[in-house]
Protein backbone atom coordinates (compact mmCIF):
# COMPACT_ATOMS: atom_id res chain seq x y z
CA UNK A 1 0.00 0.00 0.00
CA UNK A 2 1.37 3.39 -0.72
CA UNK A 3 1.68 6.14 1.75
CA UNK A 4 -1.07 8.35 1.83
CA UNK A 5 0.75 11.34 0.75
CA UNK A 6 1.67 9.81 -2.76
CA UNK A 7 -1.32 8.33 -3.21
CA UNK A 8 -3.12 12.13 -3.07
CA UNK A 9 -0.23 13.36 -5.51
CA UNK A 10 -0.98 11.12 -8.38
CA UNK A 11 -4.88 10.18 -8.09
CA UNK A 12 -5.59 13.92 -7.91
CA UNK A 13 -4.25 15.31 -11.28
CA UNK A 14 -4.98 11.56 -12.78
CA UNK A 15 -8.90 12.46 -12.07
CA UNK A 16 -8.36 16.09 -13.30
CA UNK A 17 -6.75 14.77 -16.23
CA UNK A 18 -9.85 12.66 -17.28
CA UNK A 19 -11.91 15.83 -16.86
CA UNK A 20 -10.31 17.31 -19.39
CA UNK A 21 -9.98 14.85 -21.84
CA UNK A 22 -13.78 14.17 -21.19
CA UNK A 23 -14.52 17.94 -21.60
CA UNK A 24 -11.64 18.81 -24.48
CA UNK A 25 -13.21 16.99 -27.62
CA UNK A 26 -14.42 19.93 -30.08
CA UNK A 27 -14.76 22.75 -27.48
CA UNK A 28 -11.24 22.64 -26.21
CA UNK A 29 -10.08 25.35 -27.73
CA UNK A 30 -13.44 27.68 -26.97
CA UNK A 31 -13.10 26.47 -23.24
CA UNK A 32 -9.15 27.17 -23.10
CA UNK A 33 -10.33 30.85 -24.11
CA UNK A 34 -13.03 31.59 -21.84
CA UNK A 35 -10.71 30.11 -18.94
CA UNK A 36 -7.75 32.07 -19.84
CA UNK A 37 -10.28 35.25 -19.84
CA UNK A 38 -10.94 34.47 -16.25
CA UNK A 39 -7.59 34.12 -14.84
CA UNK A 40 -6.13 37.28 -14.78
CA UNK A 41 -2.51 37.55 -15.73
CA UNK A 42 0.62 36.74 -13.03
CA UNK A 43 1.56 39.43 -11.52
CA UNK A 44 5.11 39.00 -10.81
CA UNK A 45 5.24 40.88 -7.57
CA UNK A 46 2.21 40.71 -5.46
CA UNK A 47 3.45 44.04 -3.03
CA UNK A 48 1.80 47.31 -3.88
CA UNK A 49 3.28 49.57 -6.82
CA UNK A 50 6.10 51.92 -5.01
CA UNK A 51 4.34 55.10 -6.82
CA UNK A 52 0.59 54.29 -5.23
CA UNK A 53 2.59 53.50 -1.62
CA UNK A 54 5.19 56.39 -1.73
CA UNK A 55 8.04 54.21 -0.99
CA UNK A 56 11.27 53.33 -2.22
CA UNK A 57 13.28 50.01 -2.72
CA UNK A 58 16.71 49.75 -0.80
CA UNK A 59 19.33 47.29 -1.38
CA UNK A 60 20.59 45.70 2.20
CA UNK A 61 23.10 43.13 2.72
CA UNK A 62 23.48 41.04 6.05
CA UNK A 63 26.54 42.74 7.18
CA UNK A 64 25.29 46.28 6.34
CA UNK A 65 21.58 44.96 8.71
CA UNK A 66 23.73 44.52 11.26
CA UNK A 67 25.61 47.62 11.73
CA UNK A 68 22.72 49.54 10.29
CA UNK A 69 20.95 47.48 13.64
CA UNK A 70 23.68 48.81 15.75
CA UNK A 71 23.39 52.46 14.63
CA UNK A 72 19.93 52.58 15.76
CA UNK A 73 19.21 50.06 18.22
CA UNK A 74 17.54 51.43 21.43
CA UNK A 75 19.04 48.99 23.26
CA UNK A 76 22.50 50.15 22.34
CA UNK A 77 22.28 53.24 22.86
CA UNK A 78 20.71 53.14 26.07
CA UNK A 79 23.86 50.39 27.26
CA UNK A 80 26.04 52.91 25.93
CA UNK A 81 24.47 55.94 28.18
CA UNK A 82 25.05 53.55 31.45
CA UNK A 83 28.31 53.42 30.54
CA UNK A 84 29.29 56.76 29.85
CA UNK A 85 27.43 57.97 33.51
CA UNK A 86 29.13 54.91 35.56
CA UNK A 87 32.51 56.36 33.57
CA UNK A 88 31.92 59.81 34.97
CA UNK A 89 30.99 58.33 38.31
CA UNK A 90 34.30 56.51 38.65
CA UNK A 91 35.90 59.75 37.70
CA UNK A 92 34.09 61.47 40.73
CA UNK A 93 35.59 58.73 43.12
CA UNK A 94 38.97 59.09 42.34
CA UNK A 95 38.54 63.17 43.08
CA UNK A 96 37.92 62.26 46.54
CA UNK A 97 41.89 61.95 46.64
CA UNK A 98 42.46 65.17 45.56
CA UNK A 99 42.52 68.62 47.45
CA UNK A 100 39.46 70.35 47.49
CA UNK A 101 39.28 74.13 47.20
CA UNK A 102 36.49 76.49 48.94
CA UNK A 103 36.68 79.93 48.94
CA UNK A 104 33.82 83.13 49.58
CA UNK A 105 33.90 86.66 49.21
CA UNK A 106 31.09 88.45 51.77
CA UNK A 107 30.13 92.52 51.31
CA UNK A 108 27.52 94.24 53.55
CA UNK A 109 26.43 97.93 53.80
CA UNK A 110 23.63 98.81 56.50
CA UNK A 111 22.06 101.80 56.99
CA UNK A 112 20.85 102.57 60.11
CA UNK A 113 19.28 104.70 62.33
CA UNK A 114 20.29 104.10 65.69
CA UNK A 115 20.32 106.96 68.45
CA UNK A 116 20.84 106.72 72.24
CA UNK A 117 21.29 109.31 74.75
CA UNK A 118 21.47 108.86 78.44
CA UNK A 119 22.97 110.69 81.33
CA UNK A 120 26.14 109.24 80.90
CA UNK A 121 26.79 109.49 77.09
CA UNK A 122 24.62 110.03 73.50
CA UNK A 123 25.79 107.07 70.62
CA UNK A 124 24.71 107.71 67.06
CA UNK A 125 25.49 105.13 64.23
CA UNK A 126 24.26 106.11 61.41
CA UNK A 127 25.51 103.33 58.74
CA UNK A 128 27.85 100.36 59.36
CA UNK A 129 29.96 97.91 56.46
CA UNK A 130 31.59 94.46 56.56
CA UNK A 131 33.53 92.73 54.11
CA UNK A 132 35.29 89.16 54.19
CA UNK A 133 37.33 87.12 52.26
CA UNK A 134 37.95 83.24 52.84
CA UNK A 135 40.05 80.67 51.21
CA UNK A 136 39.90 76.80 52.65
CA UNK A 137 42.18 74.04 50.94
CA UNK A 138 41.88 70.78 52.32
CA UNK A 139 42.39 66.82 51.06
CA UNK A 140 41.76 63.36 52.71
CA UNK A 141 44.45 60.77 53.92
CA UNK A 142 42.69 57.39 53.09
CA UNK A 143 44.03 55.95 56.05
CA UNK A 144 41.22 53.38 56.58
CA UNK A 145 41.27 52.36 52.60
CA UNK A 146 37.69 53.96 52.62
CA UNK A 147 38.09 55.93 49.53
CA UNK A 148 40.18 53.28 47.59
CA UNK A 149 37.34 50.99 48.04
CA UNK A 150 34.79 53.32 46.39
CA UNK A 151 36.86 53.84 43.88
CA UNK A 152 36.95 50.37 43.90
CA UNK A 153 32.68 49.72 43.47
CA UNK A 154 32.57 52.77 40.93
CA UNK A 155 35.38 51.45 38.80
CA UNK A 156 33.26 47.53 38.74
CA UNK A 157 30.19 48.85 38.45
CA UNK A 158 32.63 50.49 34.72
CA UNK A 159 33.12 47.32 33.84
CA UNK A 160 29.92 45.73 34.52
CA UNK A 161 28.21 47.92 32.36
CA UNK A 162 31.12 47.80 29.89
CA UNK A 163 30.58 43.93 29.72
CA UNK A 164 26.48 44.71 29.43
CA UNK A 165 27.07 46.74 26.30
CA UNK A 166 28.77 43.65 24.31
CA UNK A 167 26.63 41.68 25.69
CA UNK A 168 23.70 43.71 24.26
CA UNK A 169 25.89 44.54 21.13
CA UNK A 170 25.57 40.11 20.52
CA UNK A 171 22.19 40.35 21.30
CA UNK A 172 20.78 42.93 18.59
CA UNK A 173 23.36 41.54 16.11
CA UNK A 174 21.31 37.78 16.46
CA UNK A 175 17.91 39.30 16.58
CA UNK A 176 18.92 41.39 13.23
CA UNK A 177 20.85 38.11 11.77
CA UNK A 178 17.69 35.98 12.96
CA UNK A 179 14.71 38.51 11.58
CA UNK A 180 17.12 39.03 7.97
CA UNK A 181 17.60 35.22 7.65
CA UNK A 182 13.99 34.63 7.86
CA UNK A 183 12.89 37.16 5.41
CA UNK A 184 15.36 36.12 3.26
CA UNK A 185 13.70 32.47 3.13
CA UNK A 186 10.25 34.33 2.96
CA UNK A 187 11.17 36.29 -0.14
CA UNK A 188 13.10 32.69 -1.64
CA UNK A 189 9.54 31.34 -0.91
CA UNK A 190 7.98 34.11 -2.97
CA UNK A 191 10.51 34.02 -5.70
CA UNK A 192 10.38 30.32 -6.27
CA UNK A 193 6.25 29.83 -5.75
CA UNK A 194 6.06 33.04 -8.91
CA UNK A 195 9.15 31.12 -10.94
CA UNK A 196 6.52 28.21 -10.59
CA UNK A 197 3.39 30.28 -12.20
CA UNK A 198 5.60 31.42 -14.61
CA UNK A 199 6.86 28.10 -15.80
CA UNK A 200 3.22 26.98 -15.96
CA UNK A 201 2.62 30.00 -17.96
CA UNK A 202 5.11 29.07 -20.46
CA UNK A 203 3.79 25.85 -20.50
CA UNK A 204 0.14 26.84 -21.36
CA UNK A 205 1.85 29.00 -24.67
CA UNK A 206 4.07 26.10 -26.09
CA UNK A 207 0.88 23.39 -25.78
CA UNK A 208 -1.20 26.33 -27.78
CA UNK A 209 -5.24 26.95 -27.50
CA UNK A 210 -6.03 24.06 -28.97
CA UNK A 211 -4.22 21.50 -27.16
CA UNK A 212 -6.85 19.22 -24.61
CA UNK A 213 -4.25 20.26 -21.54
CA UNK A 214 -5.69 23.54 -21.70
CA UNK A 215 -7.88 23.12 -18.96
CA UNK A 216 -6.16 21.58 -16.54
CA UNK A 217 -3.39 24.03 -16.60
CA UNK A 218 -5.30 26.79 -16.60
CA UNK A 219 -6.67 25.30 -13.18
CA UNK A 220 -3.09 24.70 -12.35
CA UNK A 221 -1.90 28.10 -13.13
CA UNK A 222 -4.99 29.69 -11.00
CA UNK A 223 -3.21 27.50 -8.16
CA UNK A 224 0.02 28.25 -8.73
CA UNK A 225 -0.56 32.27 -8.77
CA UNK A 226 -2.44 31.95 -5.67
CA UNK A 227 0.18 30.20 -4.03
CA UNK A 228 2.58 32.70 -5.14
CA UNK A 229 -0.02 35.70 -3.79
CA UNK A 230 0.48 33.91 -0.43
CA UNK A 231 3.77 33.45 -0.35
CA UNK A 232 4.42 36.91 -1.49
CA UNK A 233 2.61 38.47 1.38
CA UNK A 234 4.11 35.92 4.08
CA UNK A 235 7.75 37.53 2.31
CA UNK A 236 5.74 41.65 3.33
CA UNK A 237 5.18 40.33 6.78
CA UNK A 238 8.68 38.77 7.57
CA UNK A 239 10.28 42.13 5.88
CA UNK A 240 7.91 44.26 8.29
CA UNK A 241 9.79 42.69 11.09
CA UNK A 242 13.12 43.20 9.64
CA UNK A 243 12.21 46.75 9.48
CA UNK A 244 10.80 47.41 12.70
CA UNK A 245 14.03 46.05 14.15
CA UNK A 246 16.17 48.48 11.96
CA UNK A 247 13.78 51.02 12.38
CA UNK A 248 12.81 51.87 8.84
CA UNK A 249 9.67 53.38 8.02
CA UNK A 250 6.69 50.67 7.04
CA UNK A 251 6.30 52.17 3.44
CA UNK A 252 9.80 51.44 2.18
CA UNK A 253 10.93 48.10 0.60
CA UNK A 254 14.29 46.03 1.11
CA UNK A 255 15.94 44.54 -1.61
CA UNK A 256 17.82 41.22 0.71
CA UNK A 257 20.92 41.36 -1.25
CA UNK A 258 22.78 38.54 0.77
CA UNK A 259 21.96 35.01 -1.35
CA UNK A 260 23.19 32.83 1.28
CA UNK A 261 23.34 29.76 -1.14
CA UNK A 262 26.45 28.53 -1.33
CA UNK A 263 28.04 30.34 1.51
CA UNK A 264 28.85 29.25 5.10
CA UNK A 265 29.63 31.24 7.67
CA UNK A 266 33.22 30.09 9.27
CA UNK A 267 33.27 28.40 12.86
CA UNK A 268 36.28 27.64 14.67
CA UNK A 269 34.98 24.72 16.97
CA UNK A 270 38.56 24.38 18.93
CA UNK A 271 38.09 25.27 22.62
CA UNK A 272 34.46 26.67 22.25
CA UNK A 273 33.78 25.79 26.10
CA UNK A 274 36.98 27.85 27.00
CA UNK A 275 36.06 30.68 24.61
CA UNK A 276 32.63 30.95 25.96
CA UNK A 277 33.82 30.65 29.24
CA UNK A 278 36.45 33.25 29.03
CA UNK A 279 35.02 35.65 25.98
CA UNK A 280 31.17 36.11 27.20
CA UNK A 281 30.40 39.20 28.22
CA UNK A 282 27.62 37.71 30.90
CA UNK A 283 29.80 35.67 32.46
CA UNK A 284 32.42 38.39 32.88
CA UNK A 285 30.16 40.59 34.13
CA UNK A 286 29.03 37.58 36.89
CA UNK A 287 32.58 37.62 37.85
CA UNK A 288 32.48 41.16 38.58
CA UNK A 289 29.37 40.94 40.56
CA UNK A 290 31.54 38.27 42.83
CA UNK A 291 34.26 40.83 43.28
CA UNK A 292 31.60 43.68 43.83
CA UNK A 293 30.22 41.57 46.69
CA UNK A 294 33.35 40.98 48.03
CA UNK A 295 34.26 44.90 48.19
CA UNK A 296 30.61 45.41 49.95
CA UNK A 297 31.56 43.36 52.82
CA UNK A 298 34.95 44.70 53.62
CA UNK A 299 32.81 48.14 52.83
CA UNK A 300 30.21 46.81 55.85
CA UNK A 301 32.75 48.31 58.44
CA UNK A 302 34.02 51.37 56.78
CA UNK A 303 31.94 53.51 59.13
CA UNK A 304 34.08 52.26 61.99
CA UNK A 305 37.51 53.04 60.35
CA UNK A 306 39.54 56.30 61.08
CA UNK A 307 39.76 59.03 59.28
CA UNK A 308 42.14 62.48 58.70
CA UNK A 309 41.88 65.26 56.74
CA UNK A 310 44.82 67.86 56.86
CA UNK A 311 44.48 71.60 55.22
CA UNK A 312 45.21 75.17 55.19
CA UNK A 313 42.62 78.26 55.96
CA UNK A 314 43.45 82.39 55.27
CA UNK A 315 40.53 85.01 55.99
CA UNK A 316 40.56 88.92 55.69
CA UNK A 317 37.66 90.69 57.57
CA UNK A 318 37.35 94.46 56.91
CA UNK A 319 34.90 96.40 59.09
CA UNK A 320 34.25 100.32 58.52
CA UNK A 321 31.33 102.63 58.60
CA UNK A 322 31.09 103.00 54.89
CA UNK A 323 32.35 101.36 51.95
CA UNK A 324 34.05 104.67 50.76
CA UNK A 325 35.24 106.56 54.02
CA UNK A 326 38.55 104.42 53.70
CA UNK A 327 38.63 103.69 57.11
CA UNK A 328 38.50 99.79 58.25
CA UNK A 329 39.38 97.65 60.76
CA UNK A 330 40.92 94.27 59.22
CA UNK A 331 41.23 90.94 61.01
CA UNK A 332 43.45 88.78 59.25
CA UNK A 333 44.06 84.80 60.22
CA UNK A 334 45.58 82.08 58.65
CA UNK A 335 46.62 78.99 60.21
CA UNK A 336 46.70 74.74 59.33
CA UNK A 337 44.76 72.37 60.45
CA UNK A 338 44.17 68.82 61.29
CA UNK A 339 41.64 67.00 61.79
CA UNK A 340 41.76 62.94 63.03
CA UNK A 341 38.87 61.50 63.44
CA UNK A 342 39.39 57.92 65.28
CA UNK A 343 35.66 55.88 66.47
CA UNK A 344 36.34 54.76 70.46
CA UNK A 345 33.25 52.74 71.89
CA UNK A 346 29.88 52.23 69.41
CA UNK A 347 27.43 50.43 70.04
CA UNK A 348 24.73 49.45 67.60
CA UNK A 349 22.44 46.36 68.73
CA UNK A 350 23.91 44.18 65.89
CA UNK A 351 23.81 46.16 62.71
CA UNK A 352 27.48 46.04 61.83
CA UNK A 353 27.36 42.58 62.36
CA UNK A 354 24.28 41.89 60.48
CA UNK A 355 25.56 43.85 57.77
CA UNK A 356 28.36 41.53 57.31
CA UNK A 357 26.10 38.56 57.38
CA UNK A 358 24.07 39.93 54.74
CA UNK A 359 27.03 41.16 52.73
CA UNK A 360 28.30 37.37 52.91
CA UNK A 361 25.29 35.62 51.65
CA UNK A 362 25.16 38.17 49.14
CA UNK A 363 28.53 37.01 47.90
CA UNK A 364 28.10 33.57 47.98
CA UNK A 365 25.22 33.84 45.87
CA UNK A 366 27.20 35.96 43.70
CA UNK A 367 29.41 32.88 42.85
CA UNK A 368 26.45 30.36 42.82
CA UNK A 369 25.35 32.64 40.07
CA UNK A 370 28.54 32.34 38.15
CA UNK A 371 28.45 28.44 38.60
CA UNK A 372 24.95 28.11 37.28
CA UNK A 373 25.82 30.18 34.20
CA UNK A 374 28.87 28.29 33.62
CA UNK A 375 26.93 25.25 33.68
CA UNK A 376 24.20 26.35 31.11
CA UNK A 377 26.59 27.51 28.65
CA UNK A 378 28.62 24.52 28.56
CA UNK A 379 24.92 22.88 27.98
CA UNK A 380 23.85 25.77 25.18
CA UNK A 381 27.34 25.19 23.37
CA UNK A 382 26.99 21.29 23.53
CA UNK A 383 23.09 21.30 21.94
CA UNK A 384 24.51 23.86 19.19
CA UNK A 385 27.63 22.48 18.22
CA UNK A 386 25.11 19.38 17.59
CA UNK A 387 22.40 21.66 16.03
CA UNK A 388 25.08 23.24 13.24
CA UNK A 389 26.83 19.17 12.21
CA UNK A 390 23.06 18.21 12.23
CA UNK A 391 22.88 21.46 9.60
CA UNK A 392 25.79 20.30 7.62
CA UNK A 393 24.38 17.10 6.86
CA UNK A 394 21.37 18.79 5.54
CA UNK A 395 23.59 20.26 2.86
CA UNK A 396 25.68 17.39 1.90
CA UNK A 397 22.19 15.19 1.01
CA UNK A 398 20.59 18.18 -0.71
CA UNK A 399 19.04 17.74 -4.45
CA UNK A 400 20.32 19.32 -7.08
CA UNK A 401 17.69 21.75 -8.84
CA UNK A 402 19.94 21.44 -12.09
CA UNK A 403 18.62 18.24 -12.59
CA UNK A 404 15.07 19.13 -10.90
CA UNK A 405 14.61 21.54 -13.98
CA UNK A 406 16.26 19.28 -16.47
CA UNK A 407 13.62 16.18 -15.48
CA UNK A 408 10.22 18.78 -15.41
CA UNK A 409 11.84 19.94 -19.01
CA UNK A 410 11.91 16.33 -20.35
CA UNK A 411 8.93 15.83 -18.76
CA UNK A 412 7.24 18.50 -20.02
CA UNK A 413 8.18 17.87 -23.83
CA UNK A 414 6.90 14.13 -23.59
CA UNK A 415 3.60 16.09 -22.42
CA UNK A 416 3.46 18.16 -25.63
CA UNK A 417 4.79 15.54 -27.96
CA UNK A 418 2.21 13.04 -26.11
CA UNK A 419 -0.76 11.97 -28.03
CA UNK A 420 -4.22 12.69 -26.15
CA UNK A 421 -4.73 9.36 -25.42
CA UNK A 422 -1.58 9.34 -23.45
CA UNK A 423 -1.19 12.86 -22.22
CA UNK A 424 -3.33 12.54 -19.04
CA UNK A 425 -0.92 10.02 -17.88
CA UNK A 426 1.57 12.41 -18.36
CA UNK A 427 0.09 15.12 -16.38
CA UNK A 428 0.61 13.64 -12.82
CA UNK A 429 4.46 13.06 -14.00
CA UNK A 430 4.76 16.75 -15.00
CA UNK A 431 2.93 18.15 -12.19
CA UNK A 432 5.46 15.61 -9.82
CA UNK A 433 8.34 16.99 -11.75
CA UNK A 434 7.53 20.48 -11.62
CA UNK A 435 7.18 20.06 -7.56
CA UNK A 436 10.41 18.71 -7.34
CA UNK A 437 11.97 21.46 -8.92
CA UNK A 438 10.40 23.76 -6.51
CA UNK A 439 11.47 21.81 -3.38
CA UNK A 440 15.45 21.52 -4.50
CA UNK A 441 14.84 25.34 -5.47
CA UNK A 442 13.84 26.27 -1.69
CA UNK A 443 15.46 23.11 0.04
CA UNK A 444 18.53 24.90 -0.93
CA UNK A 445 18.09 28.27 0.16
CA UNK A 446 16.39 26.81 3.72
CA UNK A 447 19.72 24.45 4.14
CA UNK A 448 22.39 27.16 3.55
CA UNK A 449 19.88 29.62 6.09
CA UNK A 450 19.60 27.12 8.83
CA UNK A 451 22.97 25.98 8.65
CA UNK A 452 24.51 30.35 8.50
CA UNK A 453 21.47 30.58 11.35
CA UNK A 454 23.13 27.53 13.51
CA UNK A 455 26.68 29.27 13.24
CA UNK A 456 25.42 32.56 14.13
CA UNK A 457 23.49 31.03 17.21
CA UNK A 458 26.70 29.23 17.96
CA UNK A 459 28.66 32.42 18.36
CA UNK A 460 26.19 34.13 19.99
CA UNK A 461 26.52 31.46 22.80
CA UNK A 462 30.70 31.30 22.13
CA UNK A 463 30.95 35.23 22.25
CA UNK A 464 32.25 36.00 19.00
CA UNK A 465 31.06 38.71 17.13
CA UNK A 466 32.30 39.24 13.73
CA UNK A 467 33.45 43.36 12.94
CA UNK A 468 30.88 45.81 11.81
CA UNK A 469 31.21 46.83 8.53
CA UNK A 470 33.79 49.56 8.09
CA UNK A 471 31.74 51.85 5.95
CA UNK A 472 28.05 50.83 5.72
CA UNK A 473 26.09 51.51 2.70
CA UNK A 474 22.89 52.19 4.43
CA UNK A 475 22.91 56.45 4.77
CA UNK A 476 20.71 56.52 2.20
CA UNK A 477 17.88 54.11 4.42
CA UNK A 478 15.85 56.61 6.19
CA UNK A 479 14.69 56.09 10.17
CA UNK A 480 11.32 55.97 11.36
CA UNK A 481 10.49 58.24 13.60
CA UNK A 482 6.64 58.57 15.38
CA UNK A 483 5.59 61.97 17.07
CA UNK A 484 8.52 64.69 18.10
CA UNK A 485 12.13 64.09 17.29
CA UNK A 486 14.21 63.48 20.10
CA UNK A 487 15.88 66.24 21.56
CA UNK A 488 12.70 68.85 20.65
Amino acid sequence: MQPLGVTEIHSFPHFLAALVVLASGTTAAAGASEVSAAVPPLQTSAVPDMAETGGQTYDLSLDDAVALAQQRSFRTARASRSLNQNELRVQNAKAQYLPSLSSNVGVSQQALDLAWKGNTYAYTAPSAFGGNATANVSMPIDVGGVIHRQVVQADIWREITAQDLSNTQLDVTLDVETSYLNALRAQNNADADERVAKEIEDLLARAGPASGLGNFLQVELANARQTAQTSRENADNAQDGLKQILRVPPEARLRLTSDLRGRKQPVDRDGLLERALSRRPDIQSALLRVKQAQTSLEQASDSRKPTIRVGVFASQQLAGAAVYDGHFDRLRQEGGLVNINVPFVQWDDGQLRRNKEVARIQRDQADADVEELRERVAYDVRQQVLAVSRAENRIRNLPDPSQALQALQRAEQLLLAAPPETAQGLVAQVSNARQAWRSAETATADAYIDYNNAVFRLKRLVGDQDPPAAEPSTAAIPVQTVGPSFGQ
